[in-house]
């Protein structure tokens, strides 16, 4: 049985969804997955841990004085208000995870026959990965400014979970053109030069 070009492009997604889903359940859901690391205290999407504890989760850090949280002093690039500012926009990870997991949910619909014929669909899906794109993207920058230079391997994952989708629409829209190509032989066989009888749409897809 041969590989679905959907195959490659569901496993893709699945692999950004995993990723940004990891940083999403980052500390202090999960104190072994930490965005950045300082001074014994370790920062994720909904909260962060001490060596007290960790605090409750929410949007946005919220911090006793003598957390040391944002102290002025930290070494931090970012001023302590403006750190305290951006942890707010910490929420874009989950926004993220769960747009790729709608184009993973579109992309493994792309395995049956009336998505993956229909250049419409993979259009819809092409414009949703533009989103997705700069969601993912804009959480890797928040997590790049609020904790810079402390960032820890929970926050490079969004990396690469920004990198996996980029790929992904490269994919996609290799999938569109090549299925845009057999359209134009469909309606126009002196285009064919031969093609459809080395590989037919059935073995294609």
């Amino acid at each position: 049985m041969l590989l679905r070009p959907a195959t490659p492009l569901s496993i893709l997604f699945f692999a950004a969804f995993a990723l940004l889903l990891l940083s999403t359940i980052s500390t202090p859901i999960i104190q072994a997955i930490p965005l950045a690391e300082f001074n014994g205290i370790t920062y994720g999407v909904f909260g962060y841990c001490t060596t007290k504890g960790c605090s409750d989760l929410g949007i946005g850090y919220t911090t006793a004085e003598d957390d040391g949280l944002f102290d002025s002093s930290s070494d931090f690039d970012l001023p302590s208000g403006a750190r305290h500012t951006l942890s707010a926009i910490l929420i874009v990870h989950p926004v993220a995870a769960f747009l790729a997991l709608v184009c993973f949910a579109l992309a493994f619909a792309a395995h049956f026959h009336a998505p993956s014929h229909s250049p419409r669909y993979l259009m819809i899906l092409l414009v949703l990965i533009f989103p997705t794109l700069l969601v993912s993207l804009l959480a890797f920058l928040v997590d790049i400014l609020l904790f810079v230079p402390h960032v820890a391997w929970g926050g490079w994952i969004v990396l690469a979970a920004t990198v996996v989708i980029a790929v992904s629409g490269v994919v996609t829209c290799a999938m569109r053109r090549t299925l845009g190509a057999f359209d134009s032989i469909s309606f126009y066989p002196e285009l064919d030069y031969g093609w459809s009888e080395r590989r037919t749409r059935k073995v294609l897809w």
